[in-house]
């Protein structure tokens, strides 16, 4: 099953977006509006994490929560794995 997100992207996750991470559920976009320091945290660089145990985990460097080590995104803040950058709630109408 999949839906669009805000940006109008097609995803195949319920909770954030495939391509940018955006929140797509009410239980996401509640968290992805969160606290001002989530919303406006600077990018920065994916930070690698080595791991020899195949589907280990990987800790988000912005909010530390653990993360299948394959994610994109991080499933607690939205952190883009691949460009260092935290989604940006989307803007109301």
């Amino acid at each position: 099953m999949s839906g669009v997100c805000p940006a109008g992207h097609q995803t195949v996750a319920r909770d954030y977006c495939d391509v940018c991470g955006l929140p797509v559920s009410g239980e996401a976009a509640a968290a992805g509006s969160g606290p001002a320091w989530i919303r406006d945290a600077p990018t920065g660089s994916r930070v690698p994490v080595s791991s020899s145990a195949p589907g280990a985990a990987q800790a988000c460097p912005h909010c530390n929560a653990p993360n299948p080590e394959d994610a994109l995104f991080c499933e607690a803040c939205g952190y883009d794995f691949t460009t260092g950058a935290v989604p940006r709630p989307p803007t109301p109408p």
